[in-house]
């Protein structure tokens, strides 16, 4: 009898002390600062909330996209968008705010989208990469989790691992990752909440550069080197075989876009000049689903900028987001473009 009521100590004592493990490194994990959290669970909540924004324009793209500005663009064009560009974003997630967009009965005239060449190679559209470290660790809906289970089932594993109990894969960060991100916010004051609140302020504006609320503070540079360095690094992703979660959702995507009878336009983001010295603009192998857009919904041309207007080789600065703006709505939006800019070597479909 002894024995058995020790037993029972012993495992109330486990138990207990499982409990606040878990509660203590669930605490600590909600009150890091993590970016790109923050970023995926406002635009997740904005898509959700989006019939009480006003807009015209809907902008779905990664973060490169999230440069252009609602605020900018209403203000010195009656441009009125929302943004809803995400770090990381793929052919599947893209799909997935869009029929969560068409789920909530929207009016666009048009939605813009912007899918950059490298995130969907293998470096990005991936459950083990950012696919999974971004979209289904952060966002993802369980039928979602499945539909993508059925391309790769590994997918469904990871969601189950992330949102049932003892939660494994919740705690994707080791503990010196998490006590950085704990100092992260003491240092700078910030939180996951307040990057929310002001994601949401902006309806969806952000620019990438540090950890801060005022974007104009952006302003680091880059050189010649920097961006051919990069393209470089672009381009042995974007000559390897194009993944087939990729295919298959890219795809998925232009019939849910033609199906819905809602206008859409395909676009590419600002680059560094430095990237002209790699073959078209190491595109690669991904020119082959841009190819799939009936040339009449997307823009073949890129602006390329000079490097002191990105703060890093992929993302634009404070300085370098008011020409991607300008840029925007003038030969995007309006197509009444005076930038110079690059030609793709593009077919498009009839």
């Amino acid at each position: 009898m002894n024995d058995k009521k020790w037993v029972i100590v012993f495992l109330a004592i486990l138990l207990t002390f499982l409990s606040l493990t878990y509660s203590l490194r669930y605490t600590a994990q909600q009150f890091v600062y993590d970016l790109e959290r923050a970023t995926w669970k406002a635009k997740s909540s904005m898509i959700d909330n989006i019939n009480t924004y006003s807009y015209d324009y809907l902008i779905i793209g990664t973060s490169r996209t999230l440069a252009l500005n609602p605020s900018y663009l209403s203000r010195n064009y009656n441009t009125e968008t929302v943004n809803l560009s995400v770090g990381g974003a793929t052919a599947p997630s893209v799909y997935f705010f869009v029929e969560r967009l068409l789920e909530q009965d929207i009016k666009p005239k048009k939605i813009y989208i912007e899918l950059n060449p490298m995130n969907l190679t293998s470096h990005d559209t991936n459950v083990q990469t950012t696919l999974g470290e971004r979209f289904i660790r952060f966002v993802a809906k369980k039928d979602e989790a499945i539909d993508l289970s059925t391309y790769d089932s590994s997918a469904l594993e990871k969601y189950r691992r992330i949102n049932s109990f003892p939660f494994n894969d919740y705690f994707y960060k080791d503990n010196g990752t998490l006590i950085e991100g704990i100092r992260r916010r003491l240092n700078n004051r910030l939180s996951d909440g307040q990057m929310i609140e002001k994601l949401k302020d902006n309806k969806g504006f952000f620019l990438f550069g540090k950890d801060t609320l005022d974007f104009s503070e952006i302003n680091n540079q880059i050189n010649t080197a920097d961006a051919i360095h990069y393209g470089e690094y672009i381009h042995t992703y974007t000559t390897q075989e194009i993944p087939v979660l990729t295919q298959v959702y890219f795809k998925r995507l232009l019939e849910k876009l033609e199906s819905s009878n809602i206008d859409y336009h395909f676009f590419f983001s600002p680059m560094p000049q430095g990237r002209k010295m790699i073959e078209n603009l190491s595109f690669g192998k991904m020119t082959e689903l841009y190819n799939q857009i009936d040339k009449d919904k997307i823009t073949s041309s890129v602006l390329l900028l000079d490097e002191k207007y990105f703060s890093d080789p992929s993302h634009v600065n404070y300085r370098g987001s008011i020409k991607y703006n300008d840029y925007f709505n003038q030969c995007i939006v309006t197509a009444d473009c005076t930038f110079d800019t690059y030609e793709l070597e593009l077919e498009g479909s009839e």
